[in-house]
């Protein structure tokens, strides 16, 4: 062999090596981008002690229910189902964690009585993020309370629903007046 036959061996092996990488980066790439996917291992565990005295926690489980306790219940870690959101919703959740970087965020551990005081727990696949602070200092999580409050309500609300309706049903229509 020459060594012109030796290096167009050499250039062909380089550039299949190089092209095999370039794939293997682009299909990591496209694979590791989807973090809203709100059937993958998510969860989340947001506790809000406000100035005022009022505690409430919201938990939402890999399986996709959505927890509530509020009051003393938040210390005695004792949750009530809320209900199970639909994907849509629980996108709607991840997009705000993901949108204000919330897996990423920092925590400050000093607060005042006359502070909204947040404990915060997120799991995303290996992601995983736990940090305490108060009032803004971390943007986007009155937005996430919001959201999970207003969830929390909706759920509710259709549970309490669909039981008058089963009433309803069963009662045959003769619903008695008050």
């Amino acid at each position: 062999m020459n060594i012109v036959h030796l290096n167009m061996i050499h250039t062909r092996q380089l550039s299949l090596i190089a092209l095999s990488l370039s794939m293997l980066t682009i299909v990591g790439c496209a694979s590791g981008g989807a973090r809203t996917d709100p059937d993958s291992d998510r969860r989340l565990e947001v506790k809000v002690f406000t100035e005022d005295g009022r505690q409430m926690a919201y938990r939402l489980e890999r399986d996709g229910t959505l927890h509530f306790a509020g009051g003393r219940a938040v210390l005695r870690r004792n949750w009530s189902v809320s209900g199970t959101p639909t994907p849509e919703q629980r996108a709607e959740l991840w997009q705000i964690i993901d949108q204000y970087d919330l897996l990423t965020a920092d925590g400050s551990f000093f607060a005042s009585p006359e502070q909204v005081r947040y404990d915060v727990v997120l799991h995303a696949g290996r992601e995983q993020n736990r940090f305490i602070t108060v009032d803004d200092r971390v943007p986007g999580l009155a937005e996430l309370t919001e959201a999970l409050a207003d969830l929390h309500s909706e759920l509710r609300d259709a549970d309490v629903y669909r039981e008058i309706e089963g009433a309803i049903e069963r009662s045959g229509g003769n619903v008695p007046q008050r």
